[in-house]
């Protein structure tokens, strides 16, 4: 398995079933089965001990070269510090959000709360910067989408849940980083740090008056 493939194995655009088929070696093989344990499962696990797993497995298979804890590095070096560490944020938000999308999709939920809205849920040093590459892709999962069923707020980010751009904000044609998935990250530079927030359906028609 090569690095790039074992990239998109990580990050779960490979997907854990198919890994056989690309000969991971041993490193490989325990590292995602550890992240398709973890991440999933039912069983709940958070980044930081999820990190700490992954490195562990990389000391025993000779990797710690790479291991400098706590600096930023560059997360695209694979088996570095910086590198688990964005992985594991990744696909511990993408459990989180798998579970949200399944909740928030029954019939009841949607009847009480039938919109969505993408929101900041954790800090980083360039939140910023992640906070107007959203802008960005909003607007063009929104042109993408024909902005079907999404509320053009010039502030916030509403749509129904079954929205097509929840699944356009995932989708890897329209971004090269998209998970394929319509749920939060969506994508892998940033996505981790954005959850859902649900938005009822008198707030939502309100929204919906407010930006005729």
């Amino acid at each position: 398995m090569t690095d790039d493939e074992f990239v998109c194995a990580e990050f779960g655009i490979i997907d854990f079933n198919d890994i056989e088929k690309f000969a991971p070696d041993c490193c490989q093989r325990e590292m995602l089965l550890t992240l398709h344990e973890k991440t999933d499962g039912e069983e709940y696990v958070d980044s930081g001990a999820l990190r700490r797993l992954l490195l562990e497995i990389g000391r025993r298979y000779g990797k710690s070269d790479g291991f400098r804890i706590g600096e930023k590095g560059n997360p695209s070096a694979v088996y570095s510090w910086a590198h688990l560490d964005f992985v594991s944020k990744v696909r511990v938000t993408m459990r989180s959000g798998r579970n949200r999308r399944r909740e928030a999709s029954t019939y009841g939920a949607k009847l009480a709360f039938p919109a969505l809205e993408l929101i900041l849920v954790r800090s980083d040093p360039d939140s910023d910067f992640y906070l107007r590459d959203l802008d960005r892709r909003w607007s063009l999962a929104g042109e993408t989408c024909g902005w079907e069923d999404v509320v053009r707020h010039p502030d916030r980010k509403i749509a129904l849940v079954d929205s097509p751009i929840w699944r356009t904000l995932g989708n890897g044609d329209v971004f090269e980083d998209g998970l394929g998935i319509d749920y939060p990250p969506f994508y892998i530079n940033g996505g981790w740090l954005f959850g859902w927030d649900s938005i009822d359906a008198d707030e939502f028609e309100e929204q919906l008056e407010t930006v005729k």
